[in-house]
């Protein structure tokens, strides 16, 4: 993706980005930019004029050579012939001149088909502009499903965590065919299709500037939402705190309160991952965390007994997998004992949660619970709109050999367990 100038030169209409256009966007997003942002952002669609459409004339297709036409795989059936409802009177010149513009467009072309799927009108966002709808429900009845899936959208938005500011290119999305030139928009395979289509194009910009979202390509922005307050750090920078560091705290205790993920974990650091965890009667908090790896400072871990563990692991399965090394710390003591001798467990139900808690390679670690102020997580008690408790499937897998290692940081840790 080429580099763009850290000093952008005044706007100048170049091919599609005319000076009508610039206008445009510069309404719709005066309160969302700085003027040197908004300079950087035309310099940008200015000199890539071409990628972007304003009109159906102006989108493009993809090239034959590199995406060979799409076949739809289908069941054998009977064509079918529905009719479609008229066209109110008010709504007949704008219908009409959408689908002119989808004709030039080459979205549509005249056909013979045997078959004839309903289509239908809903009004746009700016609630003027009309799109064509096509009714697909014939189609997707008879076709073969794609293997394919859509990236998991939680994974997906733990990879944007900590990003000051995060764009999204609306790739454009066909909407159907007279005929099937164009993916139709509601055809079973269309997403997992297109996903795979866009994907391939921006291969050399995944992961690090973007991770594509079927027609969305979310935009990575720069790590500096507490730059503000971390600069405040540096001993060539004056202290002074004012209105903007005000306000940057505020945003980093709302990114606290709502925000699952505060930063993506750093898989080629080396550091070790860490499960924090603290258990009380009300409920099981636990949080995730990584030293960093420039400035590796000392952090305090939550206390946990074995079932707040076993919950957490098996909650952040998806994301502690493979995570080497990791690290879970506890203040019960006698956590460890149990780890080490699971046939001295009172009851079958502690059993398994060792024989869950022992799925996992970590290091098990002991830290003094006077030391860890911070158990508020699990103080919370539940809040109206909180999703039930997870119930958690059995593994499948059999125990691995020794998968839990050991460290005391304090002498007096004894295990109460061995004799």
């Amino acid at each position: 993706m080429p580099t763009l100038s850290p000093t952008p030169p005044e706007f100048s209409p170049k091919g599609r980005y005319t000076q009508e256009r610039m206008e445009g966007f510069d309404k719709a997003h005066q309160d969302f930019w700085w003027p040197e942002e908004r300079k950087l952002m035309h310099h940008l669609m200015a000199e890539q004029n071409e990628a972007f459409a304003w009109t159906e004339t102006e989108r493009g297709k993809l090239r034959e050579d590199f995406f060979k036409p799409v076949r739809i795989a289908t069941v054998p059936h009977t064509p079918w012939v529905q009719g479609n409802r008229p066209i109110a009177p008010f709504l007949f010149e704008p219908v009409c001149e959408q689908i002119r513009s989808k004709i030039e467009a080459g979205v549509y072309e005249p056909s013979s088909s045997s078959y004839r799927s309903r289509w239908f009108c809903v009004l746009k966002k700016d609630g003027k502009s009309l799109r064509i709808v096509h009714s697909l429900e014939p189609l997707n009845a008879v076709t073969i499903a794609h293997s394919g899936l859509p990236p998991n959208t939680e994974e997906l938005a733990s990879r944007f965590a900590g990003r000051s500011c995060g764009t999204t290119m609306d790739l454009y999305t066909p909407f159907g065919a007279m005929r099937l030139v164009t993916l139709p928009m509601g055809w079973t395979n269309s997403v997992p299709i297109f996903h795979e289509d866009i994907t391939a194009i921006l291969q050399p910009e995944i992961p690090h500037i973007t991770e594509p979202f079927v027609d969305d390509v979310p935009v990575k922005g720069p790590l500096t939402r507490a730059e503000p307050i971390q600069k405040l750090t540096r001993k060539s920078v004056q202290w002074e705190w004012g209105e903007e560091q005000d306000k940057t705290m505020a945003d980093l205790k709302k990114a606290v309160e709502e925000a699952p993920v505060l930063k993506p974990l750093d898989v080629t650091s080396g550091q070790p991952v860490r499960l924090s965890v603290d258990t009380l009667y009300l409920a099981v908090g636990w949080y995730i965390s990584q030293r960093d790896a420039v400035d590796p400072n000392k952090w305090n871990y939550a206390k946990r007994e074995l079932y707040g563990i076993m919950r957490a692991l098996k909650e952040n399965e998806y994301t502690l997998v493979m995570a080497r090394p990791l690290v879970v710390e506890t203040d019960a003591k006698y956590v460890q004992g149990m780890l080490q001798n699971p046939g001295a467990a009172p009851n079958a139900t502690i059993n398994r949660w060792i024989e869950n808690v022992r799925k996992f390679y970590f290091e098990l670690s002991h830290v003094m619970g006077k030391t860890f102020p911070a158990d508020g997580l699990s103080r919370r008690r539940k809040q109206p709109g909180d999703s039930e408790r997870r119930e958690f499937e059995e593994f499948l897998d059999t125990d691995p050999p020794d998968p839990i290692t050991y460290s005391k940081k304090f002498p007096e840790d004894d295990d109460p367990l061995t004799v």
